[in-house]
């Protein structure tokens, strides 16, 4: 009866996690409207796939034959991650644009039209960060204009809590168990060590609840912004979303993301938001057919 207890309080916890997660909202204002930062509901899944699959083919020029299969696989991956609260977390912004905003110069304004986004495309994930003040790579494609009341999604990023809600990035994965958390294991085993010379099964048993309360590593997988909402502060806003979902609401206390050699104005983002280097593929890497890539990491609690 004790353990069936354990386990419903933790499957307790575990909905009240997802419930914070779901209400998590922020928002700011933009010339065009009120923006929300909120997590992705269904009835958008179809707009964030199009801004995604825009920016990976833009930026993958080679998958452009192939842009129905990307956008099918986009589609699926959404509605999957959509409902992985709280191991993981889509975020979108959505503006709810004014009911007499202009339209953007030379653009026709046509309600229905995809959206463009420019960002890069890495092998973490979907997409991976953009840049509020210089994104990854600007699309050719031209964004629609915003037109009546329609909400629209300006931007998304994902935050995944667990190893097994995002891709293995070859010899350069995030830590399963943050830094932090290894060192408060670490200091637990040498207390158990300093008062026993046995690690006794009632010691055992204090380490596995530590385990089970230890977040997975927290990590960024994907960011895009659309095109016409670069330079705007959309995507530092939605880095900062992120952050504080996983500060303040999974108690995280680091962030990890992949950033590629070639993202100089991402690595710029990053550095000033104070993402720093902890690994990097090798020189020898693209041999293999790899990606040079960065892991970056943030320390949430400064």
């Amino acid at each position: 009866m004790k353990g069936l207890r354990s386990t419903d309080r933790a499957v307790h916890a575990q909905d009240a996690k997802a419930a914070r997660m779901l209400n998590f909202r922020k928002e700011f204002q933009l010339a065009e409207g009120l923006v929300i930062i909120q997590a992705l509901p269904i009835p958008l899944i179809d707009q964030t796939t199009e801004l995604l699959a825009s920016s990976f083919v833009a930026s993958i020029t080679h998958l452009a034959p192939y842009a129905s299969y990307v956008r099918r696989n986009i589609a699926r991956y959404l509605r999957e991650h959509q409902a992985m609260a709280p191991d993981a977390l889509i975020l979108v912004a959505v503006l709810q644009p004014c009911v007499t905003e202009p339209a953007v110069a030379g653009e026709a304004a046509v309600a229905e039209a995809p959206d463009a986004a420019a960002v890069q495309a890495n092998s973490t994930d979907v997409v991976s960060a953009g840049d509020a003040s210089g994104m990854h790579h600007q699309s050719s494609t031209s964004a629609s204009t915003l037109s009546g009341t329609r909400l629209r999604v300006i931007g998304s990023a994902e935050v995944s809590f667990k190893s097994s809600t995002r891709s293995s990035q070859p010899f350069l994965d995030a830590p399963e168990v943050g830094t932090h958390a290894l060192l408060a294991l670490s200091r637990h085993l040498l207390q158990l060590r300093a008062t026993s010379t046995l690690i006794s099964i009632h010691a055992i048993q204090i380490q596995l609840r530590l385990l089970h309360n230890v977040h997975m590593c927290c990590y960024m997988c994907n960011m895009a912004v659309s095109t016409v909402f670069r330079r705007r502060g959309v995507a530092t806003r939605l880095l900062a979303a992120a952050e504080e979902l996983a500060a303040d609401v999974m108690k995280e206390s680091e962030m990890y993301l992949h950033l590629r050699f070639v993202d100089k104005e991402a690595a710029a983002l990053y550095e000033r938001a104070g993402y720093r280097a902890q690994a990097q593929h090798w020189p020898i890497a693209p041999i293999f057919g790899i990606q040079r890539m960065k892991l970056m990491r943030k320390d949430l609690r400064r």
